[in-house]
């Protein structure tokens, strides 16, 4: 198997691991995993409340995250908003990746448009075609988050509102769950940061000791960014930014690196 043996530390949010770790494990890697991201409530959920009860007046809805897709669906059932105008296509849906678009499609939601890039630079070449001058887009997206989709947007002409849907936080447990991990003698090889937040968090709770031993696979750009601004060395970026496409970066490219430093189990 292409990962026989191979250490693998997940970083990704609880909930949101099972799909990436079974193909791990099914490649063969030794493959934990560690919560260092929880999805939480905006602080003042109005402005989304607004958008979705006003969902037909607008042209265009943006998701650039699973998350956000989750988050929406929350707030869509608490209100008991009518998803009509989604499903009909009066109001068209863009979708940053196909992970995204899955949880869109698992919610009868269908999907118009999705760059062939997976990330927010993407939006350029897939909404340029489309004259967006005058078009209303709802955009919820994390609290912080880049500004890249934003602005891309109103380049366009579009006229968007952006609402936060949710916010990222650093689980209780975590600290404590890194400590114990660093206490044992299983060291990963390869760190798989999903998000920049993964890295922010990493730091957060005590855990950059446990990835300078390791080699840093990062998700996308944003990732890496993140990465490198922290002083961390990526070995490898997945070309396509997806939870598959980290793990196929991986699996085609680990037999350039050796294990980093001896990490092998103490006798």
């Amino acid at each position: 198997m292409p990962l026989s043996g191979l250490r693998v530390l997940l970083l990704r949010p609880e909930g949101q691991q099972a799909e990436l770790l079974d193909a791990l494990r099914t490649r063969g890697a030794d493959a934990r995993h560690v919560a260092l991201l929880e999805i939480q409530a905006p602080l003042n959920a109005a402005p989304l409340d607004d958008g979705l009860r006003n969902l037909a007046s607008y042209d265009w809805l943006l998701f650039t995250s699973s998350n956000a897709v989750r988050s929406v669906l929350g707030r869509v059932k608490s209100l008991d908003v009518d998803l009509a105008p989604l499903r009909d296509g009066r109001v068209s849906v863009c979708a940053i990746g196909p992970a995204t678009r899955r949880v869109l499609e698992a919610a009868d939601i269908p999907v118009r448009l999705m760059p062939e890039r997976y990330v927010a630079e993407g939006l350029l070449d897939a909404f340029a075609p489309l004259k967006m001058a005058g078009k209303r887009v709802l955009f919820p997206r994390a609290a912080v988050a880049r500004d890249v989709a934003l602005e891309t947007l109103q380049g366009l002409g579009a006229r968007v509102d952006l609402v936060e849907a949710y916010r990222t936080g650093l689980p209780a447990g975590a600290p404590a769950t890194l400590t114990a991990l660093c206490e044992e003698p299983w060291v990963p090889h390869w760190v798989l940061f999903t998000s920049a937040s993964t890295v922010k968090n990493l730091l957060a709770a005590g855990g950059e000791a446990l990835a300078r031993q390791a080699y840093c696979l990062s998700i996308g750009p944003a990732t890496s960014a993140a990465l490198q601004m922290h002083g961390f060395s990526v070995a490898l970026e997945a070309e396509d930014h997806s939870g598959d496409g980290v793990v196929r970066a991986l699996e085609a490219e680990v037999h350039r690196y050796k294990p980093a430093r001896d990490q092998e189990h103490p006798d």
